[in-house]
């Protein structure tokens, strides 16, 4: 931009605004742009990341090998961060509801149970 309608511009804000009030408007949307990505970035990285079986805290952590077989229910293949029930491994779990593939009871979500590969039944 040119200085003088830089200027002109910086004018235009001044008469009604005080300068410092300016400031603190821009100074406020540059940390807003730079926290905005910042947080975008952070999530963006941990998306995907977090093993079946493992603590989460929100859904698009887990990791979510549904995509990779399509020979399998997609529906009963996707992974969701939810209480598995089990008191020693944290509040959330990655985990899969009925039907879903597992190897241990902490890869069922709820009270479901890992049942010859599969989260089926219940605890009794």
């Amino acid at each position: 931009m040119e200085s003088h309608r830089f200027d002109a511009l910086t004018r235009r804000f001044a008469r009604r605004r005080s300068r410092r009030a300016l400031l603190g408007i821009v100074s406020g949307g540059l940390a807003g742009v730079a926290v905005t990505g910042l947080g975008q970035g952070r999530a963006t990285a941990m998306q995907r990341t977090v093993p079946l079986g493992g603590v989460c805290y929100w859904d698009e952590q887990c990791f979510n090998d549904a995509l990779n077989r399509p020979d399998l229910n997609y529906q009963n293949q996707l992974v969701w961060c939810q209480d598995n029930m089990l008191g020693y491994d944290g509040e959330r779990n990655c985990c899969r509801y009925e039907g879903g593939l597992c190897s241990g009871h902490e890869h069922c979500c709820r009270d479901l149970l890992c049942l010859d590969g599969f989260c089926g039944g219940y605890y009794g």
